[in-house]
């Protein structure tokens, strides 16, 4: 009997010099950005913008941020972030720092984000600010860890923000690029069907063939690409840099309502979603 091989309809993934997560998207935003293209993903909300000739720049400043902080290679920040707009800067800016990024939901308890600050010995917390009061009170109650903690805007509630490195932060302290393909590069929950959350490990090198794989699907040049997901799924982790890489639009609703997401379609006429 003749072998039978099934073939995927794809070409295999050509591969690419780069090969870490930050390597790979300076990259990308690079060569767009000597191409002349603009922004590369917009909040279909508030209209904020991240554009290709500043990302560099930006997760430049939120490397150096972390770093003065203290954050080394290896270092696990915690996020429980829903700001899509400014997620892909962070994610990178820590990535450059050579740190992990560690996800917790939003909502979840302190008793969660203690447990998973442990479990990831973790000094950094990275949320918004209606969550400070959580943080400070997981905070106080691990006073070894002296933990900091960084809104994404600014706040009057907490002594560090991303829009404070964004806008002061000179950059200068952002370190070289040293981790591999197989060093961490973030760790996202279970799904908790059969119990508390568990975090699952991505190295730069699975987390980046992900991201070449969905760089494929099947996504719009002459309109904008809209995506509603929490920022700390899989699909709020990807689908910016997916989009990033092969130079597309994104449009993102960090709130996730049937009313945020009509808006956002009808103001950016979006094609796929």
């Amino acid at each position: 009997m003749a072998a039978q091989t099934l073939k995927s309809e794809y070409q295999e993934l050509e591969p690419v010099p780069e090969k870490t997560l930050p390597e790979y998207v300076l990259a990308r935003a690079k060569f767009y950005a000597a191409q002349g293209k603009d922004y590369w993903l917009v909040d279909g909300l508030t209209d904020e913008k991240r554009y290709y000739n500043k990302f560099d720049e930006e997760t430049r400043k939120i490397a150096s941020g972390f770093y003065k902080l203290g954050l080394r290679k290896g270092d696990i920040v915690l996020f429980m972030t829903k700001d899509l707009c400014k997620l892909y800067i962070l994610l990178a800016g820590v990535w450059r720092a050579n740190g992990t990024m560690g996800a917790s939901y939003p909502e979840d308890d302190a008793d969660t984000i203690i447990h998973r600050m442990k479990e990831y010995r973790s000094t950094i917390i990275v949320c918004e600010e209606d969550a400070v009061e959580l943080c400070n009170s997981v905070a106080d109650k691990l006073p070894e860890s002296k933990i900091k903690i960084v809104t994404v805007n600014r706040s009057n509630a907490a002594s560090y923000s991303l829009q404070q490195f964004l806008e002061e932060d000179d950059g200068l302290d952002c370190p070289e690029i040293t981790v591999t393909e197989d060093d961490p590069a973030i760790i996202l929950c279970t799904s908790g069907t059969t119990g508390m959350p568990k975090g699952a490990v991505h190295s730069h090198g699975s987390f980046l063939y992900q991201i070449r794989t969905l760089e494929r699907g099947p996504f719009t040049e002459d309109k904008p690409n809209l995506y509603a997901t929490k920022a700390t799924h899989a699909s709020g982790t990807t689908l910016g840099f997916v989009l990033l890489g092969i130079g597309k639009l994104s449009v993102v609703v960090s709130t996730l309502t049937l009313d945020s997401i009509i808006s956002a379609v009808v103001k950016y006429k979006v094609c796929y979603g």
